[in-house]
């Protein structure tokens, strides 16, 4: 009986020590499971620039040969965007008050673009540039249309769009590009093709025929191959739908508009980076500066800056259900 006694005391003692190591384990593995899915391990700045060159490295020994040239007509695109961004960013800086008056008019409009992204599947390119026409023609403040005649702002946004579809959509037989027609089905306020075409006229009059400005959209897939992310890659796609979400929802913001768009663009890309690989965001930025080969142009402290603008918008958002796309990924 004295040693049945014994036996089952230190069955019970061993059972209780080994369901407290489990739940240790159970909890420890937890925790690691948490930290993975929170955030990636933070790089210092020595490590992101050991990342980043070694990016490069394994896109030229697996691109067969097609990464160098890749790289290269990249960087032409990076120039010709650079010296594209000038005068477009000369002009929003000038159309700043402009913008700002009509602020809440311009968000309105913003999500009436967004929405035709949503239901026709466009690309945040199209969108982008939409908003740039729109922010052209807005900011000119030529055109002075009374409160109760606000319905006229929606011929504009909606020539804009048609604008930025004809011009960056592929046109494909098989799948039409949406047209004017379509585009208001989903909206209160419709216009006739007649009328949206007269619209799209005074818009190009406006635009000076410039329908191809830099967006942080158009510019972002360029920096990555830049930093040398290859586009074969199935990571390339997944950061690109990253940043496909700030590069979306920073137009709703008008202060973004008179910031350089490879600026802008630069500043997503670092805070993205950031996120998803825990690289040290300032040497990214230094990376991208040195990519841009624009001595005097673009600085480090311009893409800082932007990038704590992105910050700021994001934590604004945190809140809410947009925002929760946003910072949740």
């Amino acid at each position: 009986k004295r040693c049945r006694r014994q036996l089952c005391r230190a069955t019970a003692v061993s059972a209780v020590s080994a369901a407290l190591i489990l739940d240790r384990v159970v909890s420890r593995m937890e925790q690691v499971a948490s930290a993975m899915d929170a955030e990636p391990r933070r790089m210092d700045a020595r490590d992101t620039s050991a990342a980043l060159a070694a990016l490069h490295r394994n896109a030229e020994r697996h691109g067969d040969g097609e990464f160098p040239s890749l790289f290269a007509r990249t960087g032409d695109e990076v120039r010709a965007a650079l010296d594209a961004e000038r005068h477009h960013h000369a002009l929003m800086q000038a159309a700043r008050p402009t913008l700002h008056q009509v602020g809440q008019l311009r968000g309105v409009l913003v999500e009436g673009i967004v929405k035709n992204q949503i239901v026709f599947k466009l690309s945040t390119e199209t969108t982008s540039l939409a908003v740039s026409y729109l922010d052209v023609f807005l900011g000119s403040g030529k055109y002075s249309v009374l409160p109760e005649q606000g319905w006229a702002y929606h011929l504009v946004a909606n020539a804009c769009m048609t604008l930025a579809v004809k011009f960056q959509e592929p046109c494909d037989p098989t799948d039409p590009r949406p047209d004017a027609a379509a585009m208001q089905r989903h909206v209160d306020v419709a216009f006739d093709r007649v009328c949206v075409q007269k619209m799209e006229s005074l818009v190009l009059q406006e635009l000076g025929w410039r329908l191809s400005p830099p967006t942080p959209a158009s510019i972002i897939p360029r920096l990555l191959i830049l930093l040398g992310h290859n586009p074969t890659d199935v990571e390339f796609a997944d950061i690109c739908g990253r940043t496909d979400v700030y590069a979306l929802a920073i137009l709703y913001d008008v202060n973004f508009s008179s910031r350089r768009a490879t600026c802008v663009a630069a500043a997503i890309v670092a805070v993205v980076l950031e996120d998803r690989e825990g690289f040290d965001r300032a040497e990214v930025i230094r990376a991208i500066v040195r990519a841009f080969d624009d001595p005097g142009g673009i600085g480090e402290e311009g893409i800082a800056a932007c990038a704590r603008m992105v910050d700021d918008f994001r934590a604004a958002l945190s809140s809410s259900s947009a925002g929760d796309a946003i910072v949740g990924d």
